[in-house]
């Protein structure tokens, strides 16, 4: 980064901040871009606030996903929207009702060779009757409520957030998976797993996880049918039993 000095910086909120968080302890003096664009995770006000102190520079919020059904963005005036021309967006409750607070409902206009009619995305959000000073038309979200994901930090004191996705993402016979740190010391990955799963796999697997936590840190793999949710509702990817939370 000091040597290519981006004018731009796109990336999880996470990962910008243990960036700064690495540079700052190893009193580096970090480069300054002229903006900083988060996606991928939920980004809260705090996240906010201490990106913008490590980098000087103003953070713009973006939400969207690999199936292309919804996008939101930020504005210069710091206002989400809608991006209405981008795709045909809903927000319905739970009982399926048209709702300014509710659940996420997309149908991309551009996706021609594999159309995802009123995408159930999952993502919570909740809608801002009030118009910007942007003149945009598009409509104003006051919050998304997505990915909010528990960190892990190894014996060694490495940090980890929703990277940990990358070793597991590639496995052979893996459908989802989450990982849940109990202590300093352990880790359980919890697995959905089809046929092609083996040991072999496995192995594997482990091997991935190894290059990111370390080996002192003991691995432990649990097979099941479902994984653990939280309160709202939602399945993290991470969950730390040991306060490193979100």
């Amino acid at each position: 980064m000091l040597k290519f000095k981006p004018k731009i910086i796109i990336g999880f909120p996470f990962d910008i901040t243990m960036i700064a968080k690495f540079a700052t302890e190893k009193n580096i003096s970090i480069h300054s871009p002229k903006t900083i664009i988060t996606y991928g995770e939920t980004l809260s006000l705090k996240r906010r606030l201490l990106l913008e102190k490590y980098y000087q520079t103003k953070i713009y919020n973006f939400f969207s996903m690999h199936e292309c059904s919804a996008m939101i963005s930020e504005c210069e005036n710091g206002n989400l929207h809608i991006i209405e021309d981008f795709g045909y967006t809903e927000i319905l409750d739970k009982n399926d009702n048209y709702s300014d607070n509710g659940t996420l409902i997309g149908t991309s206009f551009y996706n021609y060779s594999m159309p995802l009619i009123r995408y159930k995305i999952g993502d919570q959000v909740e809608m801002e009757k009030s118009k910007c000073n942007c003149k945009r038309n598009f409509r104003i979200v006051k919050e998304i409520v997505g990915k909010q994901c528990d960190y892990i930090e190894t014996p060694a004191g490495k940090i980890l957030g929703a990277v940990m996705s990358h070793s597991i993402d590639n496995a052979k016979g893996v459908i989802v998976s989450q990982c849940i740190q109990d202590s300093k010391n352990h880790l359980v990955i919890k697995l959905v797993i089809d046929k092609f799963y083996n040991e072999i796999s496995e192995k594997k697997l482990e091997a991935d996880l190894r290059k990111r936590i370390g080996n002192k840190m003991k691995i432990d793999f649990e097979m099941v049918t479902q994984l653990e949710k939280n309160m709202g509702g939602k399945t993290p990817f991470i969950i730390s039993k040991i306060g490193n939370k979100y």
